[in-house]
């Protein structure tokens, strides 16, 4: 895990928080996936949706989302998205009173706290976000424990950085969520990786991630690949299936990384791209 940002985020929200012995919880090291943000609402990272139908009961409305599906709650200010295939519970997302007080009823969760501070203040508290877009009304900080862990906190922020932002979203990912046996092979590549229509895939590391092509391609008997990169060095793999069974227009993530782990020193890089290609 990054240590610094989690280091921040606990400090931050041990400052927000009034009883003591909530403070000395939170600003504990956070070594594993029973600190915040791998817990929220009292519900700890690689629960399946069930836990969040036990503490919220039935949802008002569902929503298909590719590879993930969504409940809603409290008007649709409260929303739980989850993996299809595992069931594993892949995010959360909080937006307005409803949503706030829907969560609060079932547990008093710390990161709603930064809902209360202005967009500037939240920045201070926790530090650089690890991304900020969409005109500064949109910003991330990213924690890892390990390739099969990791969580990222969102806001976003619609009414400029002297108001309190609008939305709070904790996504979960690693391998720990889409496939809890961690189907990896030896060269590092996902055995069941997660797939989608090509487009919302590249709208998504696009986007949400802002990794782009870098026409550095190669292939094997099963895939067709291609390594996306962004600015700050993280990057994914991404490859078309050569199964004739497979959906012509799925696009699947078979491996990701951050700039501590660069995509040329992975074992599949050095298996099937080789040196010539690679670029800084």
């Amino acid at each position: 895990m990054n240590k610094t940002l989690a280091a921040s985020l606990l400090a931050a929200l041990a400052a927000l928080a009034t009883p003591g012995h909530v403070a000395a919880q939170l600003t504990k090291d956070a070594a594993g996936s029973d600190d915040v943000p791998f817990v929220f609402a009292g519900i700890r990272y690689g629960a399946s949706i069930d836990d969040a139908l036990k503490r919220f009961g039935q949802p008002a409305r569902s929503e298909d989302f590719g590879a993930s599906e969504k409940y809603f709650w409290a008007k649709g200010q409260l929303e739980v998205s989850f993996n299809k295939k595992t069931r594993l519970i892949n995010g959360f997302t909080v937006t307005g009173s409803e949503g706030v007080s829907a969560v609060r009823r079932v547990d008093n969760e710390p990161l709603l706290r930064l809902l209360s501070p202005s967009q500037r203040e939240v920045i201070r508290q926790l530090g650089e976000p690890t991304k900020i877009w969409y005109d500064n009304r949109r910003m991330s900080w990213d924690y890892e424990i390990n390739r099969r862990v990791s969580a990222s906190v969102f806001f976003e922020c619609l009414h400029g950085d002297t108001k309190p932002c609008t939305q709070l979203s904790v996504h979960w990912s690693g391998t720990a969520i889409w496939d809890p046996n961690d189907g990896v092979d030896a060269l590092g590549l996902r055995t069941s990786p997660i797939c989608d229509y090509s487009f919302r895939i590249i709208k998504s590391l696009s986007i949400m991630l802002e990794q782009e092509p870098t026409g550095i391609k190669a292939s094997n008997d099963k895939w067709d690949m291609e390594v996306y990169v962004s600015q700050t060095g993280n990057w994914a793999l991404v490859g078309k299936s050569k199964d004739p069974n497979a959906n012509s227009r799925h696009l699947c993530q078979l491996a990701k990384g951050q700039s501590t782990t660069p995509y040329v020193q992975q074992v599949w890089y050095q298996s099937y791209f080789g040196t010539n290609n690679a670029k800084p």
